[in-house]
């Protein structure tokens, strides 16, 4: 398929259409103060300019343009927060010109112009008052009271760090080193991954998100590898298991754009289905209350329903293997009276949806389970993606598809010595899968490997698993054990606070880095974050750090990564995509640009490169491995006289949740008090239930889980399933942030992950629980 820049805009919703006219459940408006009660930094009146650039505070990749005020004052003081609750002053470095307003960039092909709360709300991070503004040294053993440091030069801490590393190595011990990183996404993250792998280190772990077993099951049922994208702008029927499909999940401002799409043509049905009733819910044309984790045995129901009527698409299913012993599973398991039982969905309502499901042409089923964080195990997600084959939508126009590589200019040959190849041979210290082994990251086996005393450095980089993994707090605990800890943060995060050395990194607003392919949207893209301020003075961006320890290191580790700086590597890399022809930068095609200085040029300019999806490829197998989809029930799903109750676990928009970057402070005023109120978390729980345990609106409980307690209130929430309490993630920071410490509670620290027994990822959205009044 062949589109000019027109047609493809046409194609990627239509541009802007729907983001201002449509009943949205947060204004992506003109003026971000609106929704975020956003301060602004008031420097001398000046020349105004705008700069495009990128964001990075979710994977949904939005192209920003910033307001920027010339200040002429030279004043090294200002006032950074001007509401009555922030009257305070901080020294910060004086600086030619001030970010005062982030709005979303028009020519964006993600976005086109729409922003989301968060985006709006990035110069809080830029400018907060927890931001790292030189290299930190503790001067007290972890695990003893509150840090204490002191403030060290960037020489002397990288001296620490590589006499560390090198120590380390020259003992032959280089697989004991291990980085946590929150996802591998970006060339920042793959200089990293080349960096330990050219030491010695395969233990280079990302946090746990809902793509690991995405990435397993694909690799299973398809042969193929990739990241998983939907065409919703193009499809009429969208059955939605749980994604908050208008709450953060993917990349938030483009579903916004396709919602606004789907209402002015009025031809489109979407179909939400989870245990409450979200914002995605109640917007939806109809809302399916399954109990939680049941969410594979309906998937099967209607696939039974697809296929003993007789509506499945038989050219699709021509291309699939197994699909004779998937019927008769499917026949003898899950008839809809069977699944009725289990999910709670009455058996009618499972056959009329799965009708229309069949007959409306083009559907697509989606997985997921809140904004991508949280994930099932593989046997659901199994049975979630075979409704696709059985429709005919995989590879299709408004199904499913893989969304293509951005094509950057091939990495050279890694360079290993002898201890490198040695340290590589050893088994990474996650584990290498359940009883499929595959090479997913597996961070829910980090504490037990810190414990154990198999790792002697621990590296974090930009994550902060010590807030926001499952059972946070033993991770926590685990760390003081590790004997040295390094963090690259440009905040002071609860990890930061657990390490040893913390070095201070440029934020997204202050340094060059390619923002590759929104998550889920079907199409390839690629722009940059670009440094449109100077830094915090000591802030630097982390591939130079890593840069730096490389040609401190020498040998094989110097030789594998010869770049000056991470601009150097970031231009040749680019040249891939010029030598690719393919695509579009801004409104020229890139098989029209004369070299790739031009192509960089544009780039520079705050452009996106992008080019239109690529269609093919439907079939799958149904029982890879002899293992065919089913319902597999989570351990901690089945009610227990101590624990009577589930708590499930749900994200807002208005609370970062993404592990790399906190909740921004003002957001927190946005956050409904039906939440957060002053200092106390609710819990919701649904009115039958709070009756029966004698509470009403408002009263105090604790919530006791076989992990742990913790302090709430009550709200009542006849959205909420009986005998289910719902709790919010992203809240109960303990990080010293005078904004964020203590409000609400840390609901990660009860949180049970349960390793599913064949691919032996962590299933951690829920636990069993009781609800007790105080």
């Amino acid at each position: 398929m062949k589109l000019d820049r027109r047609g493809f805009l046409k194609f990627a919703v239509g541009g802007a259409i729907g983001t201002l006219a449509t009943p949205i459940p947060w204004d992506m408006i003109d003026e971000s103060a609106k929704f975020t009660d956003l301060w602004a930094p008031e420097p001398a009146k000046g020349p105004s300019s705008f700069v495009h650039s990128t964001c990075r505070l979710c994977p949904g990749g939005c192209g920003i343009t910033l307001r920027l005020v010339e200040d002429k004052s030279g004043r090294d003081e200002w006032r950074g927060w001007h509401h009555k609750e922030f009257i305070q002053r901080r020294r910060l470095p004086a600086v030619p010109l001030r970010a005062v307003k982030i709005a979303g960039n028009p020519d964006h092909p993600v976005n086109h112009g729409g922003i989301c709360p968060l985006g709006a709300a990035g110069l809080q991070l830029l400018y907060g008052t927890n931001r790292v503004t030189t290299p930190l040294k503790r001067t007290n053993p972890k695990g003893e009271g509150e840090a204490a440091w002191e403030k060290i030069t960037w020489d002397e801490a990288l001296n620490i760090v590589n006499g560390k590393l090198r120590e380390i190595r020259e003992a032959g011990n280089p697989h004991t080193v291990a980085c946590i990183l929150d996802n591998k996404k970006g060339l920042t993250a793959e200089l990293i991954d080349r960096f330990f792998r050219a030491y010695g280190s395969s233990n280079v772990i990302t946090m746990p998100s809902q793509e690991d077993v995405e990435t397993v099951g694909l690799s299973l049922m398809q042969g193929t590898g990739g990241r998983l994208a939907y065409d919703l702008e193009n499809s009429k029927y969208v059955l939605s298991f749980g994604a908050a499909l208008l709450e953060g999940w993917g990349a938030p401002v483009h579903n916004m754009m396709v919602f606004g799409k789907w209402q002015e043509a009025n031809e489109h049905t979407l179909v939400q289905i989870e245990p409450n009733c979200s914002i995605t819910a109640s917007k939806a044309d109809k809302w399916l209350a399954v109990k939680p984790g049941a969410e594979a045995a309906l998937a099967l129901g209607m696939a039974n329903v697809i296929v003993t009527e007789g509506l499945y698409d038989r050219s699709g299913i021509a291309h699939c293997q197994g699909f004779e012993g998937f019927k008769a599973l499917l026949e003898s398991e899950y008839n809809p009276r069977k699944v009725s039982e289990i999910t709670g969905i009455p058996a009618n309502v499972i056959a009329t949806t799965a009708r229309a499901f069949a007959v409306t042409k083009p559907a697509v089923a989606v997985y997921g389970r809140g904004q991508g964080v949280m994930s099932g195990n593989l046997a659901e997600f199994m049975s979630i993606y075979s409704l696709n084959a059985l429709v005919g939508s995989i590879g299709t126009k408004g199904g499913v598809v893989m969304q293509r590589e951005v094509p950057f200019k091939a990495w050279p040959a890694l360079v290993t010595d002898a201890v490198a190849l040695q340290g590589l041979s050893q088994p990474r210290i996650d584990g290498e899968g359940g009883e499929i082994k595959h090479g997913v990251c597996m961070a829910h086996n980090l504490t037990a490997a810190l414990k154990s005393g198999a790792v002697n450095a621990l590296v974090v980089h930009e994550a902060n698993p010590c807030y926001a993994l499952p059972g946070a707090h033993k991770f926590e605990e685990a760390v003081a054990k590790v004997p040295f800890v390094l963090a690259l943060t440009s905040c002071m995060n609860e990890t930061a606070r657990s390490a040893d050395i913390v070095l201070p990194v440029a934020s997204y607003l202050e340094r060059l880095e390619d923002v590759a392919s929104a998550a889920r949207v079907p199409y390839a893209s690629m722009s940059l974050t670009r440094p449109v301020l100077a830094n915090v003075p000591e802030a630097r961006h982390p591939g130079d750090v890593f840069l730096t320890l490389a040609r401190a290191m020498g040998g094989s580790v110097g030789s594998s990564l010869p770049w000056d700086n991470f601009e150097a590597l970031l231009k040749e890399k680019v040249g891939g995509i010029f030598a690719s022809r393919r695509g579009w930068i801004g409104d020229q095609e890139v098989a029209m640009l004369g070299s790739s200085d031009e192509l960089w040029e544009g780039f520079n300019a705050g452009k996106c490169w992008y080019e239109e999806p690529v269609f093919g490829g439907g079939g799958l197998t149904f029982n890879p491995q002899g293992r065919t989809p089913h319902f597999e029930p989570v351990s901690w799903m089945e009610a227990s006289r101590d624990y009577p109750m589930l708590l499930v676990a749900y994200e807002n928009i208005n609370i970062a949740n993404r592990r790399a970057v906190d909740t921004l402070p003002y957001l927190t005023k946005n956050i409904d008090d039906t939440v957060l109120q002053k200092h106390d978390l609710l819990v919701r729980v649904n009115p039958e239930t709070a009756g029966r345990m004698r509470l009403v609106e408002g009263d105090a409980a604790t919530v006791q889980c076989p992990t742990g307690r913790l302090s709430v209130r009550v709200h009542m929430d006849v959205g909420m399933m009986p005998d289910v309490i719902g709790i919010p993630l992203g809240l109960g920071h303990s990080n010293d942030d005078p904004f964020l410490t203590g409000k609400g509670v840390n609901a990660y620290e009860v949180l049970e992950p349960v390793a599913d027994p064949v691919t032996g990822l962590a299933v951690w959205w829920g636990t069993r629980a009781k609800l007790i009044k105080a």
